[in-house]
């Protein structure tokens, strides 16, 4: 969206000079009910209170593209909440928010934290959405996320994701960028002693879900065996 000047980047000028390194990991989109919720589906959503994420965050902007999807806009929710994911976890275990969106790599804590005190549901896309949603924004990609990602999970549970990308710019120096490089996808055990997520960078997709430039150093990295 930075590349293209859309969505929160409209009206701005489109950072043109943006180049991706690689792919790391996917952020899959998490819908989250009580799991006594008569909410099945994103349709059921009409006329409920829905937290939608940050302004300008990936999460409300993925929100916004799977309720559009379905036919909403956050005026047919009885109530479209700006916050982050730890206070819609609150409010939704209050039972003061009917459901909220998190855009963030799974298992996350703050949805683990929320499931062991209180029982969670989470919704799945259907094929058709999740065909929609590809072809209208293709640096989304589909994923399952697995029966018991989180407590209670005990379906598998269809959604897309974002991959968090690794970015620079057109004049960092080849040298530099094919440091990083290595460093990022040829030492894996460097990425994994960060977080969970960091066990998920691998070379083999490294290109998943990147729709912008590449810069010249990861073109050659990739495609070498």
């Amino acid at each position: 969206m930075a590349a293209a000047g859309d969505g929160p980047f409209a009206g701005e000028r489109a950072a043109a000079s943006l180049r991706a390194l690689g792919s790391l990991f996917p952020e899959p989109v998490h819908i989250v009910v009580a799991a006594g919720s008569t909410i099945r589906t994103v349709a059921d959503l009409r006329g409920k209170r829905v937290a939608l994420g940050a302004p300008d965050s990936g999460t409300r902007a993925d929100a916004l593209a799977i309720l559009s999807v379905h036919g909403l806009a956050p005026k047919d929710l009885a109530e479209a909440r700006d916050e982050s994911l730890e206070a819609a976890a609150t409010r939704l275990e209050a039972g003061r928010l009917d459901a909220l969106f998190a855009t963030v790599g799974a298992p996350t804590r703050d949805l683990q934290r929320l499931a062991t005190r209180s029982s969670i549901r989470l919704l799945s896309l259907d094929g058709a959405a999740v065909a929609r949603l590809l072809a209208q924004h293709p640096g989304l990609v589909r994923l399952r996320l697995p029966a018991h990602t989180y407590p209670g999970q005990q379906q598998d549970v269809t959604t897309i994701a974002a991959t968090a990308l690794l970015v620079t710019h057109s004049d960092v120096p080849e040298a530099e960028a094919e440091l990083v490089l290595r460093l990022m996808f040829e030492a894996p055990g460097l990425a994994a002693a960060g977080s969970a997520q960091g066990a998920k960078i691998a070379k083999r997709s490294g290109l998943r879900g990147v729709t912008i430039p590449m810069h010249p150093a990861a073109s050659r990295f990739f495609a070498a065996p």
